[in-house]
C-alpha cells in the first residue's frame, strides 16, 4: 500500500510538472504570438509617425528620412514587449518614394524569460496618383514587402512572407487634416489557403496648434475575411508632434487597444529626421 501511494504521489508530481511546463509554453507563445502580430501590422501599415494610419503623402524628389522609434507595449497579464525601428525614407522622385523597416524586438513574457533580437523587415514603396485639390482628397497606393528575417521559434517574426496593398486619402483642413485608408494583406503561402490573410482599415486625424505642435489620434484594426468572427484587432491611437525645425520632428503617443485587444496599451516615441 505504501509502495503504491508513492507510485500514485510521484505520477502526480511529475504530471503537475508537466501541465506547468506546458502551461508556461502556452503562455510564452500566447505573448509572443499577439506581440509579433501587433508589430507586424505596425511595420507592414505604418504612416508618418506616430501614426500607423497610413497617409497620401510623400517624401518628395531627393529628400531623405530616418525615423527613430521606440514602441512600448503590456498586453494583459501576458507580458510586456518593447520595439525599436529603424526606417530610412528616400524619394526618388516627386510622386514616389522607397523606404525599409528594420525592428530589434525586446519581448519580456511573465513567465519566465526574455527574448531579443531583429524582427521582420519591410520594404515599403509608396507613389502618388492624385495630388490633393482645392476641393479633392490626395489619393496613393502602398505596397509592402515583409520578410521572415526574425526568429519565428523565438517569437521574433511570423515566420511568412507577406505582401500587402494599400490605398489612403488624405484631405487638409487647415490647420486639421484628416487620413483614411484600407488595405488588404497576402499573408504567407497562398497554395495553403487565404485563412490568414488581413483586410487593415484606419482613419486619423491631425490638428496644428500653432506653427510647431500638432495633435494626432486615430482609430486602426485588422480582421481576417475568411473568419466567421471578422474582427481580430482594433485599436486607438492619441498624440502629439513637435517640429524643432525644418531637420527634426519628435513625436509622443499613448495606444490603448479596443475590441480584440482590449487588455492591451503601450506608448511610442521618436524622432523623424529630414536631408
Amino acid at each position: 500500500m505504501l509502495r503504491g501511494s508513492n507510485k500514485s504521489g510521484q505520477w502526480s508530481v511529475v504530471s503537475g510538472q508537466r501541465r506547468s511546463r506546458l502551461t508556461s509554453y502556452v503562455s510564452r507563445l500566447t505573448f509572443f504570438l499577439l506581440f509579433t502580430f501587433h508589430f507586424a501590422l505596425c511595420t507592414d501599415v505604418q504612416a508618418a509617425r506616430p501614426l500607423v494610419t497610413e497617409d497620401a503623402v510623400v517624401a518628395g524628389k531627393g529628400v531623405t528620412q530616418f525615423e527613430l522609434g521606440i514602441d512600448y507595449t503590456k498586453a494583459g497579464n501576458s507580458g510586456e514587449g518593447t520595439s525599436l525601428l529603424l526606417s530610412p525614407i528616400n524619394g526618388v522622385t516627386e510622386d514616389t518614394e522607397f523606404s525599409l523597416k528594420v525592428p530589434y524586438i525586446i519581448a519580456k513574457p511573465y513567465d519566465p524569460s526574455k527574448v531579443d533580437g531583429w524582427g521582420d523587415t519591410s520594404f515599403i514603396m509608396k507613389h502618388l496618383l492624385v495630388a490633393e485639390g482645392e476641393k479633392t482628397p490626395a489619393f496613393l497606393i502602398r505596397m509592402a514587402l515583409k520578410l521572415p528575417t526574425g526568429d519565428k521559434d523565438k517569437g521574433l517574426g511570423t515566420g511568412d512572407t507577406n505582401v500587402g496593398f494599400l490605398g489612403a486619402l488624405t484631405k487638409n483642413f487647415n490647420p486639421a487634416a484628416i487620413h483614411l485608408n484600407i488595405g488588404y494583406t497576402f499573408v504567407g503561402n497562398q497554395n495553403e489557403g487565404r485563412y490568414n490573410n488581413e483586410v487593415n482599415y484606419g482613419i486619423a486625424g491631425e490638428y496644428g496648434i500653432g506653427k510647431r505642435v500638432r495633435v494626432v489620434g486615430e482609430i486602426y484594426g485588422l480582421y481576417h475575411p475568411d473568419y466567421k468572427a471578422a474582427e481580430i484587432e482594433r485599436r486607438a491611437l492619441l498624440g502629439l508632434t513637435y517640429r524643432i525645425d525644418d531637420t527634426f520632428t519628435i513625436d509622443l503617443a499613448a495606444k490603448r487597444g479596443l475590441e480584440g485587444a482590449d487588455d492591451e496599451y503601450g506608448f511610442i516615441g521618436g524622432i523623424t529626421i529630414t536631408f
